[in-house]
């Protein structure tokens, strides 16, 4: 690569984690997933957006051709792949195989009823799905059905993940399905690019029976012998090397390795690694913290890069077909939906939750794109097709989240920290003492309410008689239930050498002012039990106090929850 591509190519991965990552945050703010965000970057940054109104800048940053193209392309497959590593280490196989009636009956369910849906539509109205003349009935049909069946593995993980609903028994079960949804998805994959027309062969590459032997083969090694082995792999590299970079070279290599050799037999390479991950998940000597090492050093990096690359692919104005997107999508909806969740009804679950494993199931991605790019080469299908599979894939994508969460009637408990107020922050001296740092702290908060800072004390004043304000040691609380505040506010007064002694055993370093609406009792309640779990952690509370400012409070805040949550 020349000096010039280089530039080009840093700064196209540059702005692609970068906006990723930002729209992700922005989706979380919002309680959407992550990957709703990552995925509408590369929509962004791609030719819908950028090179509609900036072509050139579009052209410059994402070639379609050339050393740029290529090792865009190399980046975002090894993104995938360690993906898929990270997913499949998060797998507890115990509760897949406490789940295995049902997770085998909804992705039985979930496979045939959109197959059999999609299939029939292509004989019933070829027109109306954009069959080209020159193309076979069947094999159109065959390419279709298949493409609706599929669900998207990275893309649910990640909904799943970002919902923490990964560990959880519904996350099992539809992570258990999806695993063997794809996996008969990859074999029909294969089975369509085996009976196209013309298609080139590679030399060396097998042919359809070979790969699909060598493929069940290889899951049946991987999860019995292999299991064993890589326990016994992870103890003795954790006994004679560095940690944690002896084990995460081992996972990382090892995730190459095995999508290389996945690729090898005809199927996807992010098979080989979630199998990988999968194996050394079930390790009783991978500790948790390089779990989370390497979760963090995926989700950071190669997941937005992966997930923001699928905007990239096609131009959305050029080739979109209305009816053509709609029709895809109601099919691919309808079939995938009914046949999860109600294969998941007739197994046993409740309704409600089998409902939100249907749309979880829902979710598409990668498998369709890359099956309609290598359709699109091969001349089965044409640009309008694409686009199609592209819109649905994107649309369930972001659909699939949200929905999952209206069936659930999910709702997030209250944080403190995001009702922190700038202006209720003070660093205060030692000549003040705990009261005069809440009147001094409820003095910023009221600039936010229509109360006058007399009014607003003295509803503290009737609380506290009422609750006491121990919160933790070293930390007074006061709140106040108000109704003229919609949300709750939060101030903080700290003064790292001690507030002027009151009486108090333990001289007062913290004063916390909670005002909260009158009618949101609920919330009090989760905003007031969230400072007190976090004030009592004795290590938490001592990197609190030193905090500076409301930023860098929020900052801490939001780590320690992440490390929590995971």
């Amino acid at each position: 690569m020349s000096h010039a591509e280089l530039v080009s190519l840093f700064l196209a991965l540059g702005l692609l984690v970068g906006v990723a990552r930002a729209l992700g945050e922005v989706a979380s703010a919002l309680r959407q997933p992550a990957v709703l965000g990552e995925i509408l970057a590369g929509v962004l940054l791609g030719p819908t957006i950028l090179g509609t109104f900036w072509p050139q800048a579009t052209a410059r940053l994402f070639p379609e051709t050339g050393p740029v193209a290529f090792g865009l392309q190399a980046m975002t497959q090894v993104a995938v792949v360690l993906f898929l590593l990270v997913a499949g280490l998060e797998v507890d196989l115990s509760r897949i195989k406490r789940q295995g009636r049902m997770a085998t009956v909804v992705s039985v369910t979930g496979m045939l009823f959109p197959f059999a849906l999609g299939f029939a539509f292509v004989y019933a109205a070829p027109g109306l799905l954009g069959k080209p003349p020159e193309t076979a009935t069947f094999l159109y049909a065959l390419f279709l059905a298949t493409a609706l069946s599929i669900s998207a593995l990275p893309v649910i993980a990640k909904i799943l993940m970002d919902l923490h609903l990964f560990r959880t028994d519904l996350g099992m079960i539809i992570l258990a399905a999806a695993i063997v949804n794809d996996f008969i998805g990859w074999l029909l994959f294969a089975l369509v690019l085996g009976l196209i027309p013309g298609r080139h062969v590679e030399e060396g590459s097998f042919d359809i029976w070979t790969t699909v032997t060598a493929t069940l083969a290889f899951a049946a090694g991987m999860l019995t012998v292999g299991r064993v082995a890589l326990n016994q792999m992870v103890v003795r590299v954790q006994a004679h090397s560095a940690w944690p970079a002896g084990v995460l070279a081992l996972c990382l290599s090892l995730a190459l390795l095995c999508g290389a050799f996945a690729e090898w037999i005809g199927v996807h390479a992010i098979f080989g690694a979630f199998l990988v991950g999968v194996a050394l998940g079930d390790s009783a000597h991978l500790r948790e913290r390089t779990r989370l090492i390497l979760h963090h050093f995926v989700a950071a990096l190669f997941a937005p890069l992966f997930f923001a690359s699928i905007g990239l692919r096609v131009n959305f104005v050029e080739s979109f077909d209305p009816l053509l997107c709609l029709v895809v999508l109601a099919i691919a909806c309808v079939g995938k939906v009914l046949g999860c969740g109600g294969g998941a009804i007739l197994a046993g679950m409740p309704s409600r939750e089998a409902w939100a494993l249907g749309f979880g199931m829902n979710a598409r991605g990668a498998m369709e794109i890359i099956l309609g790019l290598l359709a699109r080469e091969a001349g089965l299908i044409d640009d309008r097709m694409l686009v199609a599979l592209v819109v649905m894939a994107l649309v369930t994508s972001m659909l699939s989240g949200p929905l999952m969460e209206k069936m659930l009637a999910r709702r997030k408990p209250a944080r403190f920290v995001r009702y922190l107020r700038d202006r209720g922050f003070l660093i205060l001296g030692s000549d003040k003492d705990p009261l005069q740092a809440i009147e001094a702290v409820a003095g910023g908060l009221s600039t936010a309410l229509d109360s006058s800072l007399e009014t607003l004390l003295e509803a503290i004043r009737r609380r506290d008689r009422l609750t006491g304000n121990d919160l933790a040691p070293g930390v007074r609380l006061a709140h106040a239930r108000l109704s003229g505040i919609s949300a709750p506010l939060v101030g903080v007064a700290l003064c790292p050498e001690g507030f002027r002694s009151s009486g108090d055993a333990e001289k007062v370093r913290a004063v916390v002012v909670v005002l909260t609406p009158q009618d949101k009792e609920v919330q009090q309640i989760e905003v007031l039990t969230d400072l007190a779990r976090t004030f009592l952690d004795a290590r938490l509370r001592r990197l609190l106090l030193a905090c500076s400012s409301a930023l860098e409070m929020r900052a801490l805040l939001r780590s320690s929850q992440s490390e929590t949550q995971h």
